[in-house]
């Protein structure tokens, strides 16, 4: 990915203070991506998902084995006021929700896993059980080829019950400050995601070592490829924004009064870049995203988590930031929608 000259020239003016790198035109989404030609698909279908035999066997002998009374309770009934699975066996809906059915069964999921799929208004996550029986976890747990049906319906005897984690002080400064500038632009607060920050961590540390390595020549801030800023998320390949920031002098944070020290400042202060460009209604454009793309990336409506990591916590180092689900689409109509002013 090349730097843009216009940008680089004004980076490297500020050299002796601090630099954000502004997303390129390989960060924006091709008009072409994510969207898929019309025809028949199983978006529509309301068919039952399919199941590897075996894991559908376990299921059925899990359910037989229920008291009665309990098996009255799991029939598949009309809820749209509740929120949770409808589909008579909510283990089911765990397993294919975390092999990415919603997308592929959309319709039939939408009906009877909607708490699975992520489509209940509440965001409470509930405790994390076994939704199996002992013996049918036991069962599960001791076949490799049943690993999405053990983190589906197994979590606890299996260990895959998400770790509490704790906030560093860092951490901590980059999602309140993050959440106080949404709060301004009718965004909801973001959720601190544990692998985006650990991603984050190791690329600022990769552009750290090139940097020394380089002699400190080259620029520092160079943002990652497509497939550096890709991984799973709920079993499908998720591609994530990220915003980027070197300081010289100071070392590099969330918080602060200048921008030579608080990213978020300086990211932020894009904002009357993006009214001035907006104004009258005017499109969005691709050079225009490279000038404020780090502050609608913030503010961007749709993405709901993110994580922050450094290369270091002295001077002369990198801070970088990713975002789940990305923003900045190129779209007048997306920016309309996610980026309110």
């Amino acid at each position: 990915m090349r730097p843009l000259v216009p940008v680089l020239a004004f980076c490297l003016a500020f050299l002796p203070a601090a630099v954000k790198c502004a997303p390129t035109e390989d960060d924006l989404e091709d008009d072409s991506d994510g969207y898929v030609l019309p025809g028949v698909s199983t978006y529509t279908s309301m068919a039952t998902p399919p199941m590897p035999d075996v894991a559908h066997r376990i299921l059925q002998e899990a359910l037989e084995s229920r008291e009665p009374a309990d098996r009255e309770k799991r029939q598949p009934r009309s809820a749209d006021d509740v929120c949770e699975d409808t589909f008579y066996d909510q283990c089911a809906c765990r397993y294919w929700a975390l092999t990415g059915v919603c997308e592929t069964y959309k319709s039939w999921m939408h009906t009877y896993c909607k708490k699975s799929c992520g489509n209940c208004t509440s965001t409470e996550e509930g405790e994390c059980i076994d939704h199996l029986p002992v013996g049918s976890c036991n069962a599960v747990l001791a076949s490799p080829d049943l690993l999405d049906l053990a983190q589906a319906c197994c979590q606890k005897s299996g260990d895959f019950c998400p770790a509490n984690v704790q906030l560093t002080q860092f951490e901590e400064e980059c999602m309140t400050s993050h959440n106080a500038i949404r709060v301004l632009h009718d965004a909801a607060p973001l959720q601190w995601d544990e692998k985006c920050a650990e991603e984050a961590r190791r690329y600022a540390e990769k552009l750290k070592n090139r940097f020394v390595r380089s002699g400190f020549r080259v620029h520092p801030l160079k943002h990652a490829t497509r497939a550096e800023r890709t991984w799973a998320v709920d079993g499908q390949a998720v591609v994530h924004g990220e915003n980027l920031y070197w300081t010289f002098n100071s070392v590099p944070g969330c918080t602060g009064e200048t921008r030579y020290s608080n990213a978020v400042k300086s990211w932020y202060e894009e904002v009357e870049i993006y009214v001035q460009a907006r104004r009258r209604g005017r499109p969005v454009t691709r050079s225009g995203i490279e000038q404020y793309g780090h502050f609608t990336q913030i503010v961007w409506k749709d993405t709901t988590a993110f994580g922050c990591g450094r290369s270091g916590d002295e001077p002369n180092n990198i801070l970088c930031c990713y975002y789940e689900i990305r923003g900045n689409k190129f779209s007048t109509p997306q920016f309309d929608q996610n980026v309110k002013i």
